[in-house]
């Protein structure tokens, strides 16, 4: 696969390289979700300098080898606050709405500090918390 910006997209999953490590969700009932417990991004290292872009899918395992199911989002953030130079997103969701009725009020930018926050108002709830 050639990408626009002249790369070739190297798609990868979790399990690959051991590049992120799994834990149980911990809720019941709801089979094989899980958390990042680690990541080792040594497979990733040599990608983007040799003209390869990775794209990584967010299935890992845990330390047995059972394989978990890891919502996209937060792998994205886990992997791009590793040193990524970019992130790029695809979602349904508009981004993070100050009133999530109304597309205008979208909030392009905010520190970790301010998240926090509006997830704790409820101001940011659903799709828009990772």
């Amino acid at each position: 696969m050639i990408n626009r910006a002249g790369g070739n997209a190297v798609g990868l999953c979790g399990k690959d390289g051991n590049l992120i490590k799994a834990r149980p969700d911990g809720r019941e009932g709801i089979g094989f979700v899980g958390e990042v417990s680690n990541m080792d991004v040594k497979i990733l290292d040599s990608l983007p300098t040799n003209g390869h872009i990775p794209v990584v899918s967010s299935v890992a395992a845990d330390e047995t080898g059972q394989s978990y199911n890891i919502n996209a989002d937060t792998v994205a953030g886990e992997l791009a606050a590793l040193g990524a130079e970019k992130l790029i997103l695809l979602t349904d969701t508009a981004g993070i709405l100050r009133d999530y009725k109304d597309p205008s009020t979208i909030i392009y930018k905010l520190d970790i500090q301010e998240a926090r926050e509006l997830i704790a108002n409820g101001i940011v709830g659903g799709g828009m918390i990772p």
